[in-house]
């Protein structure tokens, strides 16, 4: 499967439900291919992607992977339980629920800029349509990595627990540091 298909004047996607992923990214076209992996839970189909900057190399992308069961009824306060084996193949195109938290009005623009650095406030509204799929089942993980390795090559592996804000964060702020990570680790 092949994504994203793009205007070839403004290299704008032309059909911007492709992923949720790929919504939230910016206004270029991103094309992507599925692959697809098996791990003792079930098997993942993610993406392949490719930037168009012919210096990056293709990216296989994994999202919304529960590392977790959901945190939910019995198992809310409790240490994370396994996840459970799920039948078939499950899709990972999309980023999974963010942990509940309050969201802050920035509708007035001139009140907002009286608390707030204009900087700050354009991350939060590029944050925001990323926060308002929120749940206590947000356990989950997205993964990037090189695409066609070698497998027994081994790579480090970066865990992100924030980024320039700590009150508000979300994973499509990261995709453009992530590319440049994964590319200089190579």
């Amino acid at each position: 499967m092949v994504g994203c298909s793009c205007d070839e004047t403004t290299n704008n996607p032309t059909n911007p439900t492709t992923t949720n992923f790929f919504s939230h990214c910016p206004p270029l076209c991103v094309p992507f291919k599925s692959t697809t992996i098996l791990t003792k839970y079930g098997g993942l189909r993610g993406s392949i992607v490719t930037l168009p900057n012919k210096n990056l190399q293709p990216v296989e992308v994994f999202l919304g992977i529960p590392y977790a069961s959901p945190p939910t009824g019995k198992l809310r306060f409790m240490p994370p339980v396994t996840p459970a084996i799920w039948s078939g193949t499950r899709s990972a195109h999309t980023l999974g629920s963010v942990c509940p938290q309050k969201l802050i009005n920035i509708s007035n623009e001139t009140e907002s800029l009286k608390t707030m650095t204009g900087g700050r406030l354009s991350i939060l509204k590029r944050l925001l349509p990323t926060l308002h799929n929120q749940s206590e089942d947000c356990l989950y993980l997205n993964i990037f990595a090189p695409a066609n390795v070698i497998l027994e090559l081994s790579f480090p592996i970066i865990l992100e627990l924030s980024f320039p804000i700590y009150d508000y964060s979300s994973l499509p702020e990261l995709i453009g540091f992530l590319q440049i990570l994964i590319q200089t680790l190579k």
